[in-house]
């Protein structure tokens, strides 16, 4: 059976790594939505071209 200090190490482990874990996954919330950010501005960006076929005469013959 582990001793009382060897439990207390192990939790203090465990502790530290769950604060890590909650760190990279703020990162990672952040991360996307950064990335719908982006991809909501490039949609929006795409929206006001007009992609509508040119005709071209010159090519067209």
């Amino acid at each position: 059976m582990a001793s009382s200090q060897e439990n207390s190490d192990r939790l203090d482990e465990l502790e530290k790594r769950v604060e890590e874990i909650a760190q990279r996954q703020e990162r990672i919330s952040i991360s996307v939505e950064q990335t719908h950010q982006i991809a909501r501005q490039t949609l929006e960006f795409l929206q006001t071209l007009d992609l509508t076929p040119k005709t071209n005469d010159n090519h067209n013959n």
